[in-house]
């Protein structure tokens, strides 16, 4: 592993490095996103436009293991597996509007959850060394689902996927072949918080968790034992002041599971690729836990720097969803945790 040792490039950039906090998304493309007629989704040309593409192989949509991935060594921050408790369904968030780090209610509760690496916590570009990281490469990320079993749970909106072949995620330092799980949501009952991870301690008013598990286990259960056995990726959003179209079939299908446990099964949903940002170059990266209980810790993160947009009127149609008490499902996130010495990384200069 190569770390950037590039003192006087950051030197010279610093004035350019200093995170600021992002404004209302005011100027998304639908054109780049769908064909003009019926609409159909469409992959735009140009990974920087979007696209994936390239990390793609050809007809049969296999990858290719990119210089130096057998190399990567995951030691370095696994150390022996601890006690495994398995995934805990029944659990609740503390929905107050003081709901921050001042209490964690599953640390209160469930002894996993008091670990040393906890999961979310604050990104800090400027204590994050920059780190040279491959491409991720993408299976299966373009191709449209069968369909998609859209839940809710009761402490979040969930989407599984019915197909025989899930998409996979490697490279990005990975270390292994990752296989697609679920993705759910986090969100706040304002703009000013939702997210689970803070960047320069910026709440974003909701983030996306796609969660895989480690192709060498069984199953997501049975990752749940090893240190490597989850890799989750982190989509952060602002406010737009259009629909994001590519969001809009989710938020749609939201009116026949607003109460806790109500499924709907779709068919017209976009591919996942179609959730990531623009830019997948840019992210950070870090080892931690699931953010609810069991909160084993065995995730490799990577929250991506680059946003997605959502509008005032889908974020008010999440909000109008309920929980198991029959109450509004809001602020369905953890506060952060403590680094207790752990590095984050971050795969941009500034």
């Amino acid at each position: 592993m190569r770390v950037l040792v590039l003192a006087s490039v950051l030197a010279a950039s610093a004035a350019h490095r200093a995170w600021k906090p992002p404004t209302r998304y005011s100027h998304y493309n639908r054109s780049p996103y769908f064909g003009a007629a019926a609409g159909a989704w469409q992959s735009p040309a140009g990974y920087s436009e979007y696209n994936p593409a390239p990390y793609f192989g050809g007809a049969g949509g296999a990858w290719q293991s990119p210089a130096g991935y057998s190399e990567y060594n995951l030691a370095p921050y696994f150390g022996n597996a601890g006690t495994w408790q398995p995934y805990k369904e029944n659990f609740e968030f503390d929905r107050s509007p003081l709901f921050e780090r001042e209490f964690d209610p599953f640390a209160a509760e469930f002894p996993s959850c008091r670990g040393s690496r906890q999961s979310p916590i604050n990104l800090d570009p400027s204590s994050s060394p920059a780190r040279e990281f491959e491409p991720f490469f993408f299976l299966r990320y373009q191709q449209i689902p069968d369909a998609e079993s859209i839940t809710n749970t009761g402490h979040s909106v969930e989407v599984k996927l019915i197909s025989r072949n899930l998409p996979e995620v490697s490279g990005g330092n990975l270390g292994a072949t990752y296989k697609f799980d679920q993705y759910h949501l986090h969100w706040g009952a304002e703009d000013s918080r939702g997210s689970e991870h803070t960047i320069d301690n910026f709440r974003f008013p909701m983030e996306l968790h796609l969660v895989h598990h480690n192709t060498k286990y069984a199953s997501f259960n049975a990752s749940l034992e090893h240190r490597d056995g989850v890799a989750v990726l982190g989509v952060l959003f602002v406010i737009s002041e259009l629909d994001n179209p590519l969001l809009q079939p989710l938020i749609d299908h939201l009116m026949s599971i607003t109460e806790a446990g109500q499924e709907d099964i779709a068919v017209d949903l976009y591919p996942l690729a179609s959730l990531l940002p623009r830019d997948l170059s840019r992210f950070y990266r870090y080892h931690g836990s699931l953010t609810t209980p069991m909160c084993n810790e065995v995730v490799t993160w990577t929250i991506f720097d680059d946003y997605v947009p959502v509008s005032d009127a889908q974020m008010a149609r999440l909000r109008s969803l309920m929980d198991t008490e029959g109450d509004p499902l809001l602020n369905n996130f953890r506060p952060n945790q403590l680094l207790n010495g752990r590095t984050v990384y971050r795969s941009f200069l500034y």
